[in-house]
C-alpha cells in the first residue's frame, strides 16, 4: 500500500486542510505545524518534504475516520493525535 520507513506518516484524503506536527513535544507551538492540502502526504513523494510527522490535529467539533496501520479502521476527535514511529494514518474523512 504505502512506502514506510522507522518514522510516522499521514496522508490526506479528504477535501479539507489538515493541520499536523513534526514536533509532539511542541504540538502548542505554532512554529511545529504544517498545513496538508487534500491529496497530499508530510513525506516527499507528494508532500511537504518532512522526515517525520508525530501527529495532526482534529478541531473541536469534528472527527476523522482513519485508516491506521497498525490500528486499522478509527474514528478520532477532537484534539491532537500521536502519530508513532513505524505507523502511517489515511485520513479518510472528516465531519464537523
Amino acid at each position: 500500500m504505502h512506502p514506510i520507513g522507522m518514522c510516522g506518516e499521514v496522508w490526506n484524503h479528504t477535501n479539507w486542510l489538515i493541520r499536523i506536527t513534526d514536533n509532539w513535544g511542541g504540538v502548542n507551538d505554532s512554529r511545529t505545524w504544517h498545513w496538508l492540502n487534500p491529496g497530499q502526504s508530510g513525506h516527499d513523494e507528494n508532500g511537504i518534504g518532512l522526515k517525520d510527522v508525530d501527529g495532526f490535529y482534529i478541531p473541536t467539533n469534528c472527527k476523522y475516520t482513519t485508516l491506521d496501520t497498525p490500528y486499522g479502521i478509527l474514528i478520532q476527535g477532537p484534539g491532537w493525535i500521536k502519530i508513532h514511529d513505524w505507523q502511517w494514518v489515511d485520513i479518510t474523512r472528516m465531519e464537523c
